[in-house]
């Protein structure tokens, strides 16, 4: 009844998302984000949903979006999720550059972004740097405390660091907020 909405084409995404059917959810998203161009939530749902599927075409868009918006951190959280995932799927270091160029960019222009900074800190794990990663982890936390792959990651770290006692008390966090997660 309503094509042209992009709040409906944006809650089907949601629901094929939770569904668990991404290539579908990616195809509603990247309509919300044709109906509105600027909006930034189906371009990070579109980098979410990438995670779990490959649409070149979603991955261009995320480009795209962030070069027509290069002060738009969350679009440049999105399109490094994209190289991240690349990254993951090809190891190709120039990827992994941009990626964390693109994560840089987006802590530099909203440092409370809890994500980029986790994101970060796993660019630097994969880079064997786990003092600069614990740093970007701590960052996450001190924004979202309740970010628990922020807190196991930084164990994970500590533990490659020695410091065990650290490592003990951030996976007990971790514990905490897997068994008994808050709204």
């Amino acid at each position: 009844l309503y094509p042209r909405s992009e709040r409906l084409q944006m809650g089907l995404g949601l629901s094929f998302f939770g569904a668990g059917k991404y290539r579908e959810a990616i195809g509603a998203l990247r309509e919300a984000a044709r109906l509105a161009p600027g909006d930034t939530a189906p371009v990070v749902m579109i980098a979410e949903a990438l995670q779990f599927t490959q649409v070149s075409a979603a991955d261009s868009l995320l480009k795209r979006f962030s070069e027509l918006h290069p002060e738009n951190a969350r679009g440049r959280y999105a399109y490094g999720l994209s190289l991240w995932r690349a990254y993951r799927l090809n190891h190709n270091p120039e990827t992994l550059a941009g990626a964390q160029t693109e994560f840089e960019k987006a802590v530099a222009l909203d440092p409370n972004d809890a994500d980029a900074h986790l994101q970060l800190g796993m660019i630097y794990d994969e880079k064997k740097a786990p003092e600069r990663a614990a740093r970007e982890y701590l960052a996450a936390i001190r924004v979202n405390s309740k970010l628990a792959t922020a807190h196991y990651r930084l164990a994970r770290d500590y533990e490659r660091m020695g410091e065990k006692g650290k490592a003990a008390a951030e996976f007990g966090k971790y514990d905490k907020l897997r068994t008994h997660p808050t709204p």
